[in-house]
């Protein structure tokens, strides 16, 4: 390889053949010659113009350049042209603009550009024999700015950097050459319809430091439909500046695993002229800094996957929109949405955390939409109204409070409760109804509830879709919970045992299956099984509460055991199930108002298996119009029949009072019924008789 050495006293360049062809510098006999300084002497004028300088010589690459420097020569423009130059350091300087028109600016060594309105402007280069029109080591600062027109493509060299309020604009490609960050403690600028490419170099793993050393480094998308793409491994350090993004802006992050804009950092949207939403897109978005999106028609789309933190702050002014597209996942943060404003989950979600203020309870004033399949595991807070449109999943302990949770959504949503999910809430839909119609699926994991509770304790929300309510081998896990339900739809319990805490009334015309033998259902709230309600299954329903059969319920194949409180109908009324046992603590209140079954009297059918009987029995004598019902001695009511045969004795004989009398009544058991035989009639006894006799508990067997 041929060597060239030119000296200036003490001080020598070695240069290359191979290396001044490789930046395209057109030296010839200038091998030989020695460096100087030149400056620019004139205004406006051309680099090719020996008058233009000092020395009435053109700069060549061993050459500092100065321009601006001198009094009077600011403010103008140098036009360098084809083929061009190169220079060992260059001072641009005092407003002056050097444009590449058409020529290539070759060095390896540091470009210093500063100074209010001074710009070096890079063009395309046609014919050029370089990968880039522009080549070197930019320091940039003092509001200078570097300007790509017309896709040019620049490379940084060495300890490349911007410093603060100065900019990178226009359109077309930056590359890094360096294995040092380029420091980019100004502003990157896209040119409109159009932008920058920043690509990271061969030989950098880190290729740009995007909010700089003073962590004051910053994107502005200053004009419609303008891009910015980032092709590198990473960036060197978290983003903490601003991101400016007017509409339809992009900004493409294709930064390896992705990016981090911490707490400090703040994305701000601008509107006008309804082009379309600003993007986000790229690798996967770790954000928990400032998100406000502004006044006019200025949404937010993020089509990068995206993490949200804690520290996450949003505010989207009226009528504006914030967009989620790739999959993200929400830590927490606080999201305040003026009227009309949005939150679209469009890419599958997963929510630990977060307060979201609506405008109001009203979906039209705007929502929180998941519009996507979501995974939820935390503690979330909706002051106003969310709907669920997509499948959801609850993995983790989850407590949402919200003004109105639309469940589901479209009336179509699934939910699969794999742990506790605790719902406060004034309604589980954005209509009057407070109804829920797709489907529910409460796993056999033991922590799997579904917790709602309703602001009003009077109200209830109804179940019109599809439940399924899956059993435990060893206990009963608490499946419902929290404010009453109305079943209007299907509701399958599969496997062993499972609970009801809440009140429940399985409504006509709901359907209700056990699937097995096994099953068991304990329900210890107010429970109603309404006339038109169908049940099937041959399993277990455990009334560990209240428990009222309307007049014509029937539990089908399913047994019935009563641990609590039992009645038939308000009201007298018949009702039957497949088995029957009445444990020690039960009681079974029984109203007659006359001799005809059903109209006048209860009576509970056992239509397939025994009956086992403990407990105790309360007989009421009711008014059905004609004043209160007044039996006589020796009166038989048949109360309970059965198939397959009576066990056991109730543990007293029922004492009933009315219009001032006591009614004593024994109780026969025969083999397929048991009957209330009215034995005595006195009078009303004393307050103080009467807890004496209350105290007296009667255990007698007749059989008829």
């Amino acid at each position: 390889m041929y060597h060239t050495t030119c000296r200036i006293g003490n001080w020598k360049h070695r240069r290359t053949t191979r290396r001044l062809a490789s930046i395209g510098v057109l030296l010839g006999a200038c091998l030989q010659a020695s460096a100087a300084n030149m400056s620019w002497i004139v205004g406006d004028g051309n680099w090719g113009d020996p008058g233009n300088w000092s020395g009435n010589v053109v700069p060549n690459g061993f050459d500092t350049v100065r321009i601006g420097n001198l009094p009077g020569v600011h403010d103008s423009t140098v036009t360098l042209g084809a083929p061009g130059s190169g220079y060992d350091e260059l001072f641009l300087s005092n407003g002056m603009t050097l444009d590449t028109a058409g020529g290539e600016l070759v060095s390896f060594g540091p470009a210093h550009i500063s100074g209010y309105k001074t710009k070096l402007i890079v063009r395309p280069a046609p014919g050029g024999i370089n990968d880039a029109s522009f080549i070197g080591e930019l320091d940039l600062s003092d509001i200078a700015v570097l300007r790509l027109e017309d896709d040019a493509v620049v490379r940084l060299e060495g300890a490349s950097k911007s410093a603060s309020l100065s900019a990178i604009s226009g359109h077309g490609t930056v590359k890094i050459n360096s294995n040092i960050p380029f420091d980019n403690s100004g502003s990157i600028v896209p040119g409109v319809n159009g932008g920058l490419v920043i690509n990271q170099g061969p030989t950098n793993n880190y290729p740009i430091d995007l909010d700089g050393s003073t962590e004051q480094g910053g994107i502005s998308f200053t004009k419609p439909s303008s891009t910015l793409t980032i092709n590198a491994s990473g960036l060197a350090d978290s983003f903490s500046d601003g991101i400016l993004m007017g509409p339809s802006a992009t900004l493409y992050m294709n930064v390896g695993d992705g990016w981090v804009a911490d707490s400090e950092s703040s994305i701000v949207t601008y509107g006008g002229g309804g082009v379309g939403a600003a993007q986000i897109a790229g690798e996967h978005m770790n954000f928990g800094g400032h998100i406000h999106i502004g006044n006019g028609e200025s949404d937010l789309r993020i089509l990068a996957p995206s993490t949200m933190e804690p520290t996450t702050y949003v505010e989207i002014h009226e009528d504006n929109s914030l967009q989620y597209v790739g999959e993200t996942e929400i830590k927490g943060g606080t999201y305040l949405l003026s009227e009309g404003a949005n939150i679209d989950f469009d890419g599958a979600t997963t929510i630990s955390g977060g307060t979201f203020n609506t405008f109001s309870n009203l979906s039209y004033q705007g929502a929180v939409n998941f519009n996507a399949p979501t995974t939820w595991k935390g503690n979330v807070v909706v002051n106003g109204v969310a709907h669920q449109f997509a499948d959801a999943q609850v993995n983790g302990l989850t407590s949402i409070d919200a003004g109105v949770f639309d469940m589901d959504g479209g009336g179509n949503t699934n939910w699969q409760i794999n742990h506790i999910l605790h719902l406060y809430t004034s309604s589980v839909d954005s209509t009057l109804t407070n109804t829920f119609d797709g489907t529910i699926d409460i796993t056999n994991n033991l922590t799997s509830r579904l917790w709602v509770e309703l602001d009003n304790p009077a109200d209830e929300w109804t179940m019109a879709g599809e439940m399924v309510v899956n059993g435990n081998a060893l206990q009963y896990p608490i499946r419902v919970a929290g404010s009453r339900v109305r079943v209007t739809g299907e509701l399958t319990f599969v496997g062993e045992r499972s609970r009801f805490t809440a009140d429940a009334i399985f409504d006509n015309p709901s359907v209700v299956s056990f699937a097995s033998p096994a099953t068991d259902v304990r329900m210890t709230g107010a429970t109603r099984i309404a006339s038109g309600a169908t049940i099937g299954g041959n399993g277990t329903l455990r009334n560990a509460g209240s428990l009222l059969f309307e007049d014509g319920a029937s539990l089908g194949d399913v047994a019935l055991v009563n641990e609590g409180t039992l009645e038939v109908a308000i009201g007298p009324g018949v009702a039957s199930v497949d088995r029957l046992t009445t444990m020690g603590d039960s009681l079974w209140n029984i109203e007659i108002g006359g001799y005809a079954v059903g109209s006048e009297r209860d009576q509970l059918v056992v239509s397939g298996g025994e009956a086992f009987l403990d407990g105790m029995i309360n007989v009421a004598l009711i008014d059905l119009g004609a004043g209160i019902f007044a039996p006589q001695i020796g009166d038989e009511f048949v109360v309970l029949t059965t198939l397959s045969g009576i066990n056991g004795t109730f543990a007293n004989d029922p004492v009933s009072m009315a219009d001032g009398l006591t009614y004593e009544w024994s109780v026969n058991y025969g083999t397929h019924d048991v009957t209330l035989l009215l034995q005595n009639i006195t009078p009303e006894p004393s307050s103080l008789a009467l807890l004496a006799f209350g105290t007296i508990v009667l255990r007698r067997r007749r059989f008829a």
